[in-house]
């Protein structure tokens, strides 16, 4: 038998030789691992630091589009795995109600990392949006500021109005104020007018606090010097020699008690508030602790700033000129920008106003014209579909509510009737232009918060009267404009075509034929025969010995060459019936 043997010395370098390549193997995969990840760029803080960048434009007007937009945009944005967000801004501003609801979105946004590109300006509801994102950059020449409520127009408010539109926006500037870092006061005078700010510098620890006149005289024992009056782009003074006063201190300025002054008690705003203060609570034991920085803006001025502003108060990490440079703050190594549709552009630009304002002229024109003349439905056709687009476009966005699409359609109804159905035109038709009138008015005024579909407030007051204005300016235009196409309708190449003239009898005699197609200048009398030449449905033609009239059916459809009687007359119609006996 044969018997084999190890020496332990000889196994145990073996397994020692096994062990190291095993560890030398593991250390080159790490490295490579290590070198395959992306690492932070340099002097990118970690929590701002991204690879996947998604620029979101927020371009033009802001309305309830925009906001649908944006949440759409956002929702691919997660899909692609981005972790940062930078809403690429350049409005002067728009709905605040849009931009309300879009700095929700941002604030509850998954990818918390989102970056305010001001390119170049951001006013009122751009600002309003801006100071909603973690971070705040500004291209060079850029401004951003002033989100005072105001109405279409630079129509003034009431002051009661003003402070029902100012209270939820100060309250939303707070809650960002406490979210990103900034000074509660210098967002607030973003909204709020009769504010009036001091920067001041703590001699001990160097933190910059911005104050109002009451905490001036409060660390500095006397009253804070003059503020000049300041331009609404930057701040700088208009003239060196041209001041004004705010007697009323900030805090009670902005939260006195609602009513026909301004602002919410100060419980209201905290009780709004998901995070607590962090502003120090300046007291008598704080004097002689500050210095006097610079003033701010004063009481009679909205608070807009520029780039350089921005940076200096802290509300700017950076100024940021194209996307390279903001590809090197991020430290990305991948940007995709994400724009709006076509189709949310197309929904944007019907919503404007002087498209609508077309839209109601081609209506207008095309309801008139088919109930005035006879034919093959053209012009009903158009203004149907300038119809469709005035208060289809409102009802996408939201601005048109249940019941003004309501009134619409009732009005459409009653006029069917009263063109197919009911002779001549009288009450249906009257009662339905009413109800489109209505509905269109409606579409002008935003739903109210409280869920009433007859909203009380002055805004909805001034924008009913907005309604009005473009309803009446609609129809004075589109009264204008039929007279100037009758006056030259027949030289306009093809458009004459679309007036029935194919069953005009043939006749040698010119004047008989002039006579034949201009307008009558009375209509045949009561009790008149006639023949139908063009079929009544119910408008058309009938010929009453040699000339012939534009009538209307009085008992449903009346076939060409059908024998009529004349069963009324007016200044405006002439009514007849199928007759039994020929003519």
């Amino acid at each position: 038998m044969n018997t084999f043997t190890t020496n332990p010395s000889r196994l145990r370098g073996r397994w020692i030789s096994l062990l190291s390549c095993l560890l030398l193997l593991a250390i080159q995969l790490m490295a490579l691992a290590q070198d395959a990840s992306p690492s932070p760029a340099a002097g990118v803080p970690a929590s701002r630091q991204a690879s996947n960048v998604v620029i979101i434009t927020i371009h033009g007007p802001i309305d309830d589009v925009t906001t649908r937009s944006i949440r759409r945009r956002i929702a691919i944005a997660e899909h692609m795995g981005a972790d940062a967000i930078v809403f690429d801004i350049d409005t002067w501003g728009g709905l605040a109600t849009a931009a309300k609801d879009i700095s929700y979105e941002i604030k509850q946004c998954p990818i918390t990392n989102t970056i305010a590109w001001v390119h170049p300006k951001a006013i009122s509801a751009g600002a309003f949006i801006a100071l909603s994102c973690k971070e705040i950059v500004i291209t060079p020449g850029g401004e951003m500021g002033d989100c005072a409520p105001i109405l279409p127009g630079l129509i003034p408010m009431p002051a009661a109005e003003r402070a029902k539109a100012e209270s939820p926006l100060l309250i939303n500037v707070v809650d960002s104020a406490r979210r990103r870092g900034y000074d509660e006061r210098l967002l607030m005078s973003f909204v709020a007018v009769d504010i009036e700010l001091w920067l001041v510098e703590n001699k001990e620890t160097g933190e910059r606090l911005f104050v109002d006149r009451q905490e001036y005289e409060l660390l500095f024992g006397e009253a804070p010097p003059d503020t000049p009056r300041q331009r609404a782009s930057g701040g700088l003074p208009v003239a060196s020699s041209e001041y004004v006063k705010a007697p009323v201190p900030f805090m009670e300025k902005i939260y006195q008690a609602t009513g026909e002054k301004s602002g919410l008690p100060p419980d209201q705003i905290e009780k709004n508030q998901e995070f607590v203060s962090k502003r120090p609570v300046l007291s008598a034991q704080d004097r002689g602790k500050y210095v006097l920085i610079e003033p701010v803006v004063d009481s009679k001025t909205l608070l807009d700033v520029t780039a350089e502003q921005a940076r200096r108060w802290g509300l700017s990490q950076a100024t940021i000129a194209s996307e390279a440079e903001l590809k090197t703050f991020v430290g990305a190594t991948t940007i995709t920008q994400l724009d709006p549709t076509w189709s949310e552009n197309l929904v944007q630009f019907l919503t404007s106003m002087p498209v609508r304002a077309l839209l109601l002229v081609v209506f207008l024109i095309g309801l008139v014209w088919e109930m005035a003349t006879p034919g093959i439905g053209v012009p009903i056709t158009i203004g149907l579909a300038a119809a469709v687009l005035l208060f289809g476009a409102p009802a996408l966005t939201g601005l048109a509510q249940w019941w003004d699409i309501l009134l619409v359609l009732v009005g459409f109804a009653l006029l069917a009737a009263e063109l197919f159905v009911i002779p001549g035109f009288g009450v249906a038709g009257i009662t339905g232009i009413v109800c489109i009138a209505l509905g269109f008015v409606g579409t002008f005024i935003a739903p109210d918060p409280s869920g009433s579909i007859f909203p009380t407030s002055e805004l909805a007051r001034q924008a009913m009267v907005r309604g009005v204005s473009t309803l009446l300016l609609g129809a004075f235009a589109g009264g204008v404009a039929m007279w100037l196409g009758v006056k030259n309708f027949a030289r306009v190449p093809g458009l004459n075509r679309l007036v029935l003239s194919a069953h005009l009898p043939r006749t040698n005699d010119v004047d008989s034929l002039l006579g034949a197609m201009s307008p009558p200048q009375t209509g045949p009398a009561k009790g008149s025969r006639g023949v139908v030449v063009s079929t009544l449905r119910p408008v058309g033609r009938a010929r009453f010995g040699t000339t012939i009239y534009d009538v209307v059916s009085g008992r449903g459809i009346i076939e060409e060459g059908r024998p009529v009687r004349v069963i009324s007359t007016s200044a405006f119609k002439t009514v007849v019936e199928d007759a039994d006996e020929p003519v």
